[in-house]
């Protein structure tokens, strides 16, 4: 099995996380700079692969779906502290799996899926505002709000996986590797670009925090081909949780 950077990522956030079994009163009293780990997870989607895929009514009795599929996400990130009581400047740097799958079947007995495996690292500035705290000599509490934008770089641009079954299957069709190959030439991955708005609890050195991004720009370019496809308009939208923990810099 082939292991992923945010593998990596988690074990040294579990490994880190057992050496400092201290108590750690995180927030502006104990200075305004903090670096940590961060890993999670998320749901994404790509909008309209599928009006790109057919584009125009040339089939009849069938059944298309772009559906959400889940993803893997970690890395570091800074927190500085613009006052002690509200604002904070946040950054990160995240490596994370992101995608879409799209489902057919007709009543020919024929089926496929499509998946849309992209990985990106990504670079996020965010500004949040602190609206609860609560801290004393052993415990920081905090509620925020955030908002910030997110340019992330694909590094799998060319990761599409197709698999197909069914009766209906024709030889013409060739084998699911053979269409696979034609798909990752006709079809790119682009990199993303977008803006987060988030929400989260921080106790201490942890940090819980939900996440909604809305991509700005298409993240499938159309190359010439001729299945037929046409660029559509296309966004990434993603739903993230995250978990983050903070190193204190006195």
């Amino acid at each position: 099995m082939q292991l992923k950077p945010v593998h990596f990522l988690f074990t040294y956030f579990i490994l880190t996380f057992s050496a400092s079994a201290r108590a750690q009163n995180v927030g502006p009293s104990t200075g305004p700079l903090y670096v940590g780990l961060i890993g999670g997870a998320n749901y994404s989607n790509i909008s309209k692969v599928d009006k790109i895929i057919i584009s125009e009514p040339y089939f009849i009795n069938y059944n298309l779906k772009n559906e959400y599929v889940y993803g893997e996400e970690g890395g570091v990130f800074f927190d500085y502290k613009l006052d002690a009581d509200h604002w904070s400047l946040n950054g990160e740097v995240v490596y994370s799996a992101q995608g879409t799958t799209l489902s057919f079947s007709n009543s020919q007995d024929f089926n496929y899926t499509m998946k849309f495996n992209y990985q990106f690292v990504n670079i996020q500035p965010k500004i949040d505002y602190y609206i609860l705290t609560s801290s004393s000599t052993t415990n920081y509490t905090s509620f925020h709000v955030g908002l910030g934008l997110k340019f992330g770089y694909n590094t799998a641009p060319y990761n599409i996986v197709y698999t197909s079954s069914g009766t209906g299957k024709l030889p013409a069709f060739g084998t699911d590797l053979e269409q696979q190959q034609q798909l990752r030439n006709v079809l790119y991955g682009e990199n993303n670009l977008g803006f987060v708005v988030a929400t989260g609890f921080q106790f201490s050195s942890f940090e819980i925090e939900l996440r909604a991004f809305r991509g700005l720009k298409n993240i499938v370019e159309v190359q010439p081909n001729s299945y037929n496809f046409i660029q559509q308009d296309n966004h990434n939208n993603t739903f993230e949780g995250v978990l983050k923990y903070y190193i204190n810099l006195k």
